[in-house]
């Protein structure tokens, strides 16, 4: 119990996230009706802070010594907002449930933010692009773990 516990704040991260969380934590041995649990706890926790969050982030986090990162980290994803403007909810659901590197529920959130994506919008997008993320992850494990066991 208590390394689900570890499982389900990793997948609250940045970069970890659930869709990376759950593989781990089926691999760790935990049974993966739990583990998948987890995930999608996780999903909809992200999903209904994050789209909140964002403003509060963007206005306190360039005054702090991580500033400099996320600053930086916030030019890579209006870049993406650039060539993106006219994104739809599904085009963000896609880039959120894409596994590779610089997608997912966190970037996701952001790129939501910057391109006017609000409220209820942002929290679907999120929730089926982090849903859609962990079913393209934890798919192939379970299936590895089934033959391999």
């Amino acid at each position: 119990m208590r390394s689900l516990i570890y499982f389900m704040l990793a997948g609250l991260l940045p970069s970890i996230e659930p869709r990376y969380a759950v593989p781990l934590c089926i691999a760790s041995g935990e049974p993966p009706a739990a583990c998948i649990a987890v995930g999608i706890a996780d999903v909809a926790i992200l999903a209904l802070l994050l789209p909140g969050l964002m403003r509060i982030l963007d206005k306190l986090l360039p005054s702090t010594r991580l500033g400099r990162l996320y600053m930086r980290y916030r030019a890579r994803v209006e870049r993406i907002a650039e060539k993106h403007q006219g994104l739809t909810m599904l085009g963000l659901v896609g880039f959120i449930a894409v596994p590779l590197p610089g997608t997912g529920v966190w970037t996701g959130a952001l790129l939501a933010y910057l391109i006017g994506f609000e409220g209820r919008a942002a929290t679907l997008a999120l929730l089926a692009g982090g849903l859609a993320g962990l079913a393209v992850t934890a798919a192939p494990t379970l299936l590895i773990g089934g033959v391999v066991s």
